[in-house]
């Protein structure tokens, strides 16, 4: 089918090769050129985006790509055979158990777009084998006491960023191959499935399962029991703040850092560290596990990295996700917008018109939640900008009719159409501390007439590491004791990954009122509400742990968190929070020029 978004996929026209040839398939199109190799590459890339992935063997061995389909499933069953991750039974031996049905998962995994692939590219076919044991419990009574597998808080992935960007580490992400076959189940544990499509033998037997397998609700923890175990044996130790990360200490208790720093994101392991340490941690991954080691990571957890070592900067974005959003909302071609939310729009005094709804609201409903969802994940993880956005249109996603599709249609997707690869950037500067910002916004929803509170903490001049944005009852007092309570997370995570001891953490506010409680001891009855935040904040500041420093409001960078902005204080503080986008190699460049001239001037002045 014809697109013309599509037309940059036709061959060159300087191709002197080419050859007209009759297309029989299609009674519209008369004929059809011979495309280049790019041009093919970039055509089956478009075809892959436009056809959804198989869900049986039947539909896959019909497709064009039967062939890759055959290659990733013999793949998988070499998998099996090598975990003997099942035994063939006579089928009397389940009597009394529930036999499960197993169940093939199709997909195709995709590399981001890049240059020479606008599209993205193809990065390998994955066929899983499933057992459908996640619609009913396994035993009849019994709760599993433990089947949740940790995953890492993105505040710390972040922090593993910011310091890999500031002593210019290696990072590095392995893969753990067939992750969910890799643990025993219990002796308990009678688990029996049918025999696979693809390997089914036709005597009648099933299949008892003798190890863990991707569809077993216990699945992940063991696997993961058996990583942390692996670990432990080799040193590296489990943090107390976030389950999921596990930490090599350095030799030298002089070391600005840990030997080695790993978040473990299921099969994943994002890690950085010396490359003594680093060794080590992989060393202790295969010894249990087969790996595969990616030196150079683009994408990970849905995120993509893009780094410059030599201006020694890194960036993680989303354009990929982006451009997908854009392109199925048809939203490429629209004309971009300066912000994502006016500041009119926050004064509405109710979302719901108080009508009955129509079958085309729930439809229009149903498609609103589905693009705040797609804008949730991208506030979530690098796009801060859209805080404000997200938490505004969430309040309406009960009530949300077609006028309000075309709202969240409207400028927040032209705002992300004129600003596809802006995220967070992580850059080396002259100091390493931890900063940050705490405000709120008095009554700012006009409905309910609660408060946004907003705040943020860095390292050094660009490096977010932690932020929130969430509606409360109280203001100033709440957001600031909300800061401290962050601050003193990330302060114990720092420690164990074996970064400096720091000071008092500075915390910008513009609330005199908050300052001044921060070292009185008098609490006032009309205050009574606010005693345990005002008591907290002041154990905070008695401790030296934070410094509250009074700026005037529009210097609070935390502003960025609570409100709507015109497009000038907007794109101030977004530079503040989220880095300089449009090349932070050159801005780095060029903000050192800037230092060493003021510098110098200075010098001159004295002299």
């Amino acid at each position: 089918m014809h697109d013309a978004n599509y037309d940059d996929l036709e061959p060159d026209s300087d191709d002197g090769n080419a050859v007209e040839l009759p297309l029989a398939s299609s009674d519209k199109l008369q004929r059809v050129r011979e495309m280049s190799g790019q041009a093919l590459q970039r055509f089956s890339t478009y075809s892959l985006h436009s056809v959804e992935d198989p869900r049986t063997w039947t539909e896959a061995l019909k497709r064009p790509d039967a062939d890759e389909w055959v290659a990733a499933g013999a793949i998988e069953d070499a998998n099996h055979e090598a975990n003997g991750t099942w035994k063939l039974v006579d089928r009397s031996v389940a009597r009394g158990c529930k036999i499960f049905w197993p169940k093939p998962v199709f997909k195709i995994k995709m590399l981001p777009p890049d240059l020479e692939h606008p599209y993205g590219s193809v990065d390998k076919y994955k066929v899983r084998l499933t057992i459908a044991a996640y619609k009913t419990q396994l035993r009849d009574g019994v709760d599993y006491r433990e089947k949740y597998a940790a995953t890492p808080r993105w505040n710390s992935v972040r922090l593993l960023i910011s310091t890999a960007a500031y002593y210019d580490l290696e990072i590095s992400l392995d893969d753990v191959v067939a992750f969910f076959l890799a643990s025993w189940l219990e002796e308990k544990e009678r688990v029996f499935m049918e025999q696979a499509e693809s390997s089914d033998d036709h005597t009648g037997r099933i299949c008892q399962l003798m190890r863990s397998m991707y569809g077993l609700p216990q699945a992940a923890y063991h696997a993961q029991q058996r990583l942390m175990t692996g670990f432990s044996k080799d040193g590296l130790k489990q943090c107390v703040s976030d389950r999921a990360v596990v930490v090599l200490p350095a030799d030298d208790p002089l070391a600005p850092h840990a030997a080695a720093i790993c978040s473990v994101h299921v099969d994943d392991a994002l890690t950085t560290g010396t490359a003594a340490g680093m060794k080590t941690m992989r060393a202790s991954l295969k010894k249990a596990f087969k790996i595969t080691t990616d030196l150079a990571p683009t994408l990970v957890i849905g995120v993509q990295i893009e780094r410059s070592r030599p201006h020694r900067w890194l960036k993680l974005h989303q354009h990929g996700y982006v451009m997908k959003l854009l392109e199925d909302e048809g939203m490429l071609e629209s004309k971009p917008a300066t912000t994502p939310l006016n500041k009119g729009m926050t004064k509405q005094s109710s979302y719901d018109d108080g009508l009955p709804d129509t079958p085309a609201d729930l439809v229009a409903r149903t498609h609103f939640q589905h693009v705040h969802g797609c804008l949730m994940w991208l506030e979530g993880k690098c796009r801060k900008d859209l805080s404000v956005t997200v938490s505004f249109y969430g309040r309406m996603s009960r009530y949300a009719k077609a006028h309000h599709l075309a709202l969240i249609r409207g400028q927040p997707l032209r705002y992300l159409n004129g600003t596809r690869d802006h995220g967070l950037v992580y850059q080396a500067g002259d100091s390493f501390e931890t900063n940050g910002a705490s405000d709120a916004d008095f009554a700012g929803d006009c409905v309910t007439h609660r408060s946004t509170i907003g705040g943020f903490g860095k390292k050094g001049k660009y490096g977010l590491i932690w932020d929130g944005c969430t509606l409360v009852k109280q203001v100033q007092t709440t957001a600031c004791a909300a800061w401290c309570k962050e601050q003193h997370a990330a302060r114990v995570q720092q420690r164990e990954y074996g970064l400096p001891e720091e000071g008092h953490i500075k915390c910008l506010v513009d609330n005199a009122g908050v300052v001044k409680q921060a070292i009185n001891t008098t609490n006032h009855a009309q205050a009574k509400h606010y005693r345990v935040a005002q008591a907290y904040i002041r154990g905070m500041c008695d401790t030296d742990e934070v410094l509250l420093v009074q700026v005037p409001t529009e210097d609070n960078p935390a502003d960025f968190f609570t409100k709507a902005l015109d497009r000038g204080p907007f794109e101030k503080h977004k530079l503040t929070i989220m880095g300089p986008q449009a090349n932070p190699g050159l801005a780095a460049a060029s903000d050192s020029a800037r230092d060493s001239v003021a510098k110098r001037a200075a010098a001159d002045g004295m002299d």
